[in-house]
């Protein structure tokens, strides 16, 4: 997330909006420029359309190289959860994380932004191994507002991983119900996140 994602966040967009809307923007400012330049020069009409596209382009390029949209930004990547694992009785979100694990310890700023959008949401982190004080890895940094479940039997937490760290979990009556994995996790998982709890 960068400092306009979060802006438009701040505005009310939904999380999907907030990453595709600058990409509108920077097109539509920048394809509006390049009509303007190119109306009031003379140019012939075979160098006018290429160009207005490479000027356009250009700066949208530049920003998906630095900022790219995933496909789990824009489609729900869910899938169900078939495994006897029990959840909490109330809608939760559990992440299930490793103590070392760098992708992991990113899910943080999503989590804060989730919590500071609406505060009712029940988050807990399942943090796979047993609470180790010479070695907490990255759970010192977990949210205050985030509970905390370390859970030593790695094969029970495995049927819902199928070994995908971080693994998103949403359940509801000791069971869960949808699934995201970290390389499907992205912006219409944080807004099917938000549906479920309202």
């Amino acid at each position: 997330m960068n400092t306009a994602e979060l802006w438009l966040l701040d505005l009310g967009f939904s999380w999907v909006w907030s990453k595709l809307l600058i990409y509108l923007i920077l097109l539509a400012c920048f394809f509006g420029l390049s009509f303007l330049l190119f109306y009031f020069k003379r140019l012939s009409n075979y160098w006018r359309i290429p160009l207005m596209i490479l000027i356009s382009l250009t700066p949208v390029l530049t920003y998906f190289a630095i900022n790219p949209i995933y496909s789990g930004d824009i489609f729900d990547e869910s899938s169900d959860v078939k495994t006897t694992y029990v959840f909490p009785k109330n809608k939760t979100l559990s992440i299930f994380v490793l103590k070392g694990c760098p992708h992991c310890k990113n899910t943080i700023p999503f989590i804060e932004k989730l919590h500071e959008r609406n505060e009712q949401l029940a988050i807990q982190y399942i943090i796979i191994g047993k609470n180790d004080a010479k070695y907490p890895g990255f759970t010192n940094e977990i949210p205050g507002f985030c509970s905390k479940v370390y859970e030593p039997n790695a094969m029970a937490a495995g049927t819902v991983t199928q070994g995908n760290y971080p693994c998103f979990v949403l359940s509801s009556n000791e069971k869960g119900e949808k699934r995201w994995f970290n390389d499907n996790f992205g912006m219409k998982t944080l807004d099917a996140i938000e549906s479920y709890f309202n």
